[in-house]
């Protein structure tokens, strides 16, 4: 027969059973030594034996991760998020490009002052120990306002748009890329009154996510 031992579950106490109780899980392990993950219903003994059927692990997690693909932000909140990533986009070009201009201004001091070392230096009016010296700072100085003003190359081609993406992206890339913790805290934060009955995942979208009707149609949003 099947032997069930004890197991850390990543769904357990996010879901319930449509008969009202809770949903557990259990490990089966065949007489061939494969094991099989299940969640069921915690009502499988007695004479009040739920007749909901178990829910392998790997078909849960695909309609979990169906559910996810659907999500996005309420529409209100959609246009304020989007309102607020377009504000701090504009503020993102402004101080980039004032912050290019200013190391620019800089670059152009430092070759100024390079230049009058080097005609100091020419006509012995600092001895050579004092050239290298100064130069040596003035170089220094030279690459660190150049290290920072490529690390600027593209702040100030900032398209709010282009890095503007539906909450079903994210969503979808953090669970498919995220541990058992980090999928429950996103199904704990999307999820309202998850549900198995006849073996399908029914669950609303909690505020301020909703479903898609169609994912592929933006004008949705």
């Amino acid at each position: 027969p099947p032997r069930y031992r004890q197991h850390q579950w990543t769904y357990t106490g996010l879901m319930h059973c449509a008969c009202g109780l809770a949903i557990t899980a259990s490990e089966v392990t065949n007489r061939f030594g494969t094991k099989y993950a299940y969640y069921h219903c915690t009502r499988r003994r007695g004479t009040k034996f739920c007749r909901e059927p178990y829910v392998r692990l790997p078909a849960l997690e695909a309609r979990f991760r169906e559910f996810v693909s659907g999500l996005t932000v309420s529409p209100a909140l959609h246009a304020r998020l989007f309102a607020k990533v377009r504000a701090e986009g504009s503020d993102t070009v402004a101080r980039a490009k004032q912050r290019r201009l200013t190391l620019e201004q800089a670059l152009g001091v430092n070759d100024v002052e390079q230049k009058n070392l080097r005609r100091l230096r020419t006509r012995d009016q600092i001895t050579e120990a004092e050239f290298i010296a100064d130069r040596k700072e003035l170089e220094t100085e030279r690459f660190r306002l150049q290290d920072e003003l490529a690390r600027l190359s593209g702040e100030d081609r900032f398209e709010p748009e282009r890095y503007f993406a539906s909450f079903s992206v994210h969503a979808l890339s953090w669970w498919d890329a995220g541990d058992p913790d980090s999928r429950r805290m996103i199904l704990e934060a999307a999820c309202l009154n998850p549900t198995l009955a006849a073996g399908e995942l029914k669950t609303d979208a909690a505020f301020p996510f909703r479903r898609w009707k169609n994912p592929a149609n933006f004008s949705e949003l």
